[in-house]
């Protein structure tokens, strides 16, 4: 079925594929890319957390797995070759003990999960790049409220699949507990928010009230900060506004101090994307995925004309086609399309590392 060589010292394998079996496909594509040493951020309390795996075949985890340093971490993931590859949020005494009790919880920081796939948020059939850009904008948002309102560091990276975690350390909040984090959702999702009382309208022949500025705290600023400078601030404004503020994250991650997060510079089965740390700006495109080359397919299900990972594409049932590998195994993660062969290049660094731009930090 494969039919491998590598090039580039060790940077690149060129794998032919013969025919393709699913799962058992994917993972030999995945077993590639980890024999490469690919480039990860790993927190830098390694010895603290717990890592979790879900291996191919299985619908379970491993979970309560310590390493003491990123060489052991490395060798378990090229001989295991996991679908998905996690750490917790938490750090603990005792990582590897399989009781939270036993573990001995020291702190967690904070976790905010964006999937662009709730309604409302993405109409297309697949998480295409007009829909990651928007998802992109809303994770900028959490990052300001960590950094703005809770005074911590913000780091957002793309999940991989269908959207973003956004992971905020901050020291007052490590030790906070299930009620504490569940209302900084619920501040995030703009949750009960009453406009009229943070940006009041003027009342005809009544003071004009100061307009909001980015200087001020809470959402207030975070208004401010959207809406630009000295905003004339209309009754009807106030309607249209809920609309467009808050992010729809999942509350029960947040609340959750022994969440597990993705590792970024693993793959995520669920899309066959990279996790991948994101600066200031965000233009999706080949370099989300580690497989070059190109592949054969048969088009599943029609899907209209739309832009995947920099790539234009729009397929009309029973449709076969060569699409380059990257695209290729990203639809057919959505079931759109079925894969019959060609060569795929897999390779170590897909142009993200080292991550430029922003101080983004494990």
């Amino acid at each position: 079925m494969y039919r491998q060589g590598s090039s580039e010292g060790g940077r690149e394998a060129h794998v032919e594929v013969r025919g393709w079996r699913g799962e058992e496909s994917l993972r030999e594509l995945f077993k590639v890319y980890y024999a490469l040493d690919p480039p990860l951020v790993l927190p830098g309390d390694i010895i603290r957390r717990e890592f979790a795996f879900q291996p191919f075949g299985l619908e379970s985890y491993v979970r309560h797995v310590s390493f003491k340093d990123e060489a052991s971490l490395r060798t378990y993931i090229k001989s295991k070759t996991p679908k998905h590859a996690y750490h917790s949020v938490a750090i603990y005494e005792l990582p590897e003990a399989p009781s939270m009790e036993e573990k001995g919880w020291l702190g967690s920081d904070l976790l905010f999960d964006l999937d662009l796939d709730h309604p409302g948020l993405c109409g297309s059939q697949v998480i295409d790049d007009h829909c990651l850009v928007e998802g992109f904008k809303k994770a900028q948002l959490i990052a300001k409220v960590v950094t703005k309102v809770l005074g911590g560091r913000a780091s957002v990276y793309f999940t991989g699949h269908r959207g973003f975690h956004v992971r905020g350390k901050c020291e007052e909040c490590m030790t906070l507990g299930r009620d504490e984090r569940r209302e900084i959702a619920k501040f995030v999702r703009a949750e009960g928010l009453d406009l009229s009382y943070l940006l009041p309208v003027k009342v005809r022949g009544g003071v004009s009230p100061a307009p909001p500025s980015p200087e001020d705290p809470g959402w207030r600023g975070l208004i401010a900060e959207a809406l630009g400078s000295s905003p004339k601030l209309r009754a009807r404004d106030l309607k249209e506004l809920p609309a467009s503020l808050g992010v729809d994250i999942d509350l029960m991650v947040t609340e959750d101090p022994t969440r597990l997060t993705r590792i970024p510079g693993t793959l995520n089965a669920k899309g066959t994307l990279m996790v991948t740390p994101l600066c200031e700006s965000f233009s999706p495109g080949p370099q989300l995925s580690p497989f070059r080359g190109e592949l054969e397919a048969r088009a599943l299900k029609p899907l209209e004309q739309t832009k995947v990972l920099g790539f234009s594409i729009g397929l009309a049932e029973g449709e076969e086609l060569s699409l380059p590998a990257s695209v290729a195994l990203y639809l057919w993660s959505a079931g759109l399309i079925e894969l019959e062969g060609g060569e795929v290049v897999v390779r170590r660094n897909t142009g993200w590392w080292p991550v430029q731009g922003c101080n983004w930090e494990p």
